[in-house]
């Protein structure tokens, strides 16, 4: 292959290295980001569940004390009319039956309350504990940040100082292709494999051919730009 072929696979070579340093270091900050964003997430999530049992049980304590009412009121008016006291018979039985018109009401209520307050509890308990464990997260999170990120500084600028000194070697206008390829996130190199670009599997004419196998030129597919040569 022709030399400026090889500076700039090894280029390569060496920009991929510093990449997943690169990448090492976004992915272990997005895992920081997403978590607290998880932790914000389940805070809301707790703070509305515990707002709606809060809610639930106030229901539940309106509709205890409403029973406890007409039950008083139901049964004043039988012991009324068991000892002989009621003034109005009629009127003491009519109570009687209203009162358990709305206790049988106020039961069914307060039964449905009480699977709704336990509904909720459990969904309480379920949103601390997954507070809990997004925020031990986040903590686990940047541990793992701070423990790798000395060693992945140093790694990363030692990277950085031999792809910049990679740099300097090769023609600028070969950079400029070069950093174009970059740009469009594709493999800048392609293999020629049957007298074709493995990058997009057209046929390589004859004279880019011969100047390849010459090492005559640093030869490119005229279809999709990639650099051409025996590099995977």
């Amino acid at each position: 292959m022709h030399e400026d072929a090889l500076k700039l696979h090894d280029l390569w070579r060496k920009d991929i290295a510093r990449d997943k340093l690169l990448e090492e270091s976004r992915g272990l900050k997005a895992k920081i980001v997403d978590r607290t964003a998880a932790v914000e997430q389940s805070t809301t999530k707790l703070s509305a569940a515990t707002d709606n049992l809060t809610r639930l049980k106030g229901k539940e304590r309106e509709a205890n004390r409403k029973a406890a009412t007409y039950t008083k009121r139901r049964d004043t008016a039988q012991r009324s009319i068991d000892q002989g006291l009621a003034t109005d018979y009629v009127a003491a039985e009519d109570q009687i039956r209203q009162c358990g018109e709305i206790l049988d009401q106020v039961e069914t209520l307060q039964l449905e309350l009480m699977e709704s307050v336990e509904a909720a509890a459990e969904l309480l308990e379920r949103s601390t504990m997954t507070l809990a464990l997004n925020k031990s997260q986040v903590i686990a999170s940047q541990k793992a940040y701070d423990d790798r990120y000395p060693t992945l500084k140093n790694e990363f600028d030692a990277a950085s100082k031999l792809r910049n000194a990679a740099r300097q070697d090769i023609w600028k206008d070969l950079i400029q292709r070069y950093d174009e390829l970059r740009k469009k996130r594709r493999p800048a190199f392609a293999d020629i494999r049957n007298d074709s670009c493995t990058g997009c599997n057209v046929k390589i004419n004859a004279t880019d051919l011969s100047n390849h196998r010459r090492a005559a030129e640093l030869v490119t597919c005229r279809q999709c730009g990639r650099l051409l040569g025996e590099f995977l």
